[in-house]
């Protein structure tokens, strides 16, 4: 393989015809037994809001050729001789993360608070002044246990759902929940996911799984 640069968007299960996205070519290769969809460039994209969008579309757009993706995070540029000598050593724990995502796809919830607040409200079941309930509340964010809204959307979707991450929000976003779901699932997640959406939580999906693939790039 030679040295020339490319720009690995996703790892993917098998190879696919080149597509493009603008003036942009993405092909696909195999190295050390692995599929990337790449980009052959001479320098690294700049970190801006334009570059994120087109990383998303393409991605999209892989995801829509091949039966699984994992995506790779945003400036994974490599020699195409470092890139199979990186995927080699990371073959186990790429094999792995195809397993896991396999025949399914990413649903975001996202739950929203009033005003600019930086961190989830208390339960509207605590007592005002009640400095236990507020203990608690704050255990649990450390935790990363959804509360409040994103409690009960966690615990209704429960059975419905492969996996779910959590991350604590910034700003008027209490709480995002990802949730890994099997496409066959995912008329019933939507039918039940439904009920939830109101000026507070907002839903979006499918997507490709970008909440659950481990890091894998130096």
């Amino acid at each position: 393989m030679s040295d020339e640069p490319v720009y690995v968007f996703a790892l993917t299960s098998g190879p696919a015809q080149p597509l493009r996205h603008g003036r942009r070519r993405i092909e696909f290769i195999e190295a050390a037994g692995v599929h990337a969809a790449i980009e052959r460039v001479t320098r690294r994209p700049a970190v801006t809001e334009d570059e994120l969008r087109a990383q998303h579309d393409i991605v999209l757009k892989i995801a829509g050729v091949v039966k699984g993706i994992l995506p790779v995070r945003f400036g994974a540029m490599i020699d195409a001789s470092e890139l199979e000598t990186v995927l080699s050593m990371r073959r186990d724990s790429i094999h792995q993360a195809f397993e896991r995502v396999s025949g399914r796809v990413q649903m975001t919830v996202r739950v929203f608070g009033p005003g600019v607040v930086m961190a989830p409200r208390i339960e509207p079941s605590a007592k005002p002044g009640s400095g236990a309930a507020y203990l608690d509340q704050r255990r649990s964010q450390a935790a990363g246990i959804p509360t409040g809204d994103a409690a009960l959307v966690s615990q209704a979707m429960r059975s419905l759902v492969a996996e779910e991450r959590t991350e604590l929000g910034q700003g008027r976003v209490l709480w995002t929940l990802y949730h890994l779901v099997d496409r066959s699932a995912l008329p019933g997640y939507e039918r039940a996911i439904a009920s939830f959406v109101s000026p507070t939580v907002a839903v979006s999906g499918p997507w490709p799984p970008f909440a659950f693939v481990p890091d894998l790039w130096p």
